[in-house]
């Protein structure tokens, strides 16, 4: 409707409200008789202005009993109830009006005062102001999108995407909102059993839900209120310095520099698969890690011994990647017979020897990127000090020649379809790889294509 024409006498008022139904108009006239809204439709203007100047003459001859009827109190409530209505554009009837059907809709509740002003406070916990409500797939590609935006590495990003497409087989994208607390436990502990990966699983899931409610996408979320899976340590494997020379020794020259760092200098083996030459100072003694190539996203500096300086050496450049191949490769090429085999044991190794031999646990965290505690906690006394000697013993035998990094993956692949021998790699992840000689059998001719 339209803004009313109002009608008066000075005493009492009577409006006119336009609209049209179906492209016809019509005039509603609305006035108060005895503290009681009452309204009447016509099709016609005049008629209803005819109409409203009667029903003043009817309001003006019950005046006298109606101010009978109002007494002090009411002439309070009425002022208060201005002060109340003051800078909100909503006459005073309508604002009871509304007031009372609420209370009706609640049930009539003993004091619907508290009643109106708890369900206001449940509408906007649930509807709150700015609200963009955004269905499962919607916020997905937004969060992606916002970290892509931040600069979050494409390991971390792909991460992330793991964990939705993984979600989207089990929750509908088109639907609106997070999945709730119990459905994602239910999840989690139906397609996971090991209380590791759900809890990375649950970790992904937490940050991802306080974005939501950061961004205003979703009014509330209940998965950070998810317990982690409790984790049980396994026993920590560190290579002995025998074993680390059988490793050296078997190694191919082109993934020594893996095997060194990991083993004298403790990165990561994601971190030694990003490092660059430039970052390794032979001369200063430091290996620079970036923080844009960490778990953690926090630079640091790594020292170089004398015995990593005397395995680096033969391979050093001025730039360029030190390892230029992928972690599956690397790691295919390190599992060979009679090559012993532990889960992350060339970093386990550093840190256990390092903190054997400097016994400082901060200063190991620091020169890691872990935290003291978790160092104190599982490298304490996993070496004794004279063991650490021997470890800083291992040096290369006799000068290495770098080897030329192999043949392209298109062209292994190549040549492994005319080999009815070739060997796989257990993992399902790793490449197949045929030795050298092999390769040398096949005509140079069937490459060509």
């Amino acid at each position: 409707m339209n803004s009313p024409i109002e009608i008066s006498n000075g005493q009492n008022t009577v409006k006119i409200y336009t609209g049209s139904i179906n492209g016809r108009p019509y005039y509603q006239i609305s006035f108060y008789r005895a503290g009681r809204r009452e309204r009447r439709t016509f099709s016609d203007k005049q008629e209803a202005k005819r109409e409203a100047k009667a029903i003043l003459g009817q309001l003006a001859s019950q005046a006298a009993d109606v101010e009978e009827a109002i007494t002090a109190t009411d002439v309070e409530s009425l002022v208060a109830a201005r002060r109340a209505l003051k800078g909100i554009d909503l006459p005073l009837h309508l604002a009871v009006e509304g007031f009372a059907e609420a209370v009706r809709k609640l049930g009539a509740p003993a004091d619907p005062v508290v009643a109106v002003h708890e369900a206001v406070s449940f509408y906007l916990k649930h509807h709150p102001v700015g609200f963009r409500r955004s269905t499962l797939g919607e916020m997905m590609q937004a969060y992606i999108d916002s970290r892509k935006r931040i600069g979050l590495s494409k390991k971390r990003i792909g991460a992330v995407g793991s964990v939705f497409r993984m979600m989207a087989k089990r929750f509908s994208t088109a639907e609106y909102g997070l999945p709730s607390r119990e459905k994602v436990v239910r999840w989690l502990e139906e397609i996971y059993h090991h209380p590791g990966t759900k809890n990375s699983y649950l970790k992904a899931l937490k940050a991802f839900a306080r974005w939501a409610v950061k961004e205003k996408r979703e009014a509330f979320e209940t998965i950070s209120e998810i317990d982690l899976w409790k984790e049980t340590m396994g026993e920590v494997e560190i290579y002995t310095p025998t074993e680390l020379r059988c490793i050296l020794g078997k190694s191919r020259k082109d993934v020594v520099p893996f095997v060194a760092i990991g083993a004298f200098a403790g990165l990561r083996s994601s971190e030694i698969m990003r490092l660059d030459w430039s970052e390794i100072n032979l001369e200063r003694g430091f290996i620079l890690v970036r923080g844009m190539k960490t778990k953690t996203a926090a630079r640091r500096l790594v020292p170089i011994s004398e015995t990593l300086t005397a395995w680096l050496k033969p391979y050093a450049k001025a730039e360029g990647a030190v390892i230029p191949m992928s972690e599956n490769w690397v790691s295919g090429l390190l599992t060979k017979p009679g090559m012993p085999r532990k889960h992350n044991a060339l970093r386990h190794s550093y840190i256990s020897y390092r903190l054997a031999e400097i016994n400082d646990a901060p200063k190991v965290a620091m020169e890691c990127g872990n935290s003291p505690k978790m160092i104190f906690k599982h490298y304490r006394e996993l070496v004794a000090p004279e063991d650490v000697k021997e470890w800083l013993a291992i040096m290369p035998d006799q000068p290495v020649t770098p080897e030329p990094v192999s043949e392209p993956l298109r062209i292994r692949k190549l040549r492994s379809r005319f080999n009815p021998n070739r060997q796989w790699f257990p993992s399902p992840h790793d490449r197949p790889i045929l030795s050298r000689p092999v390769w040398k059998n096949f005509p140079a001719g069937a490459l060509l294509f």
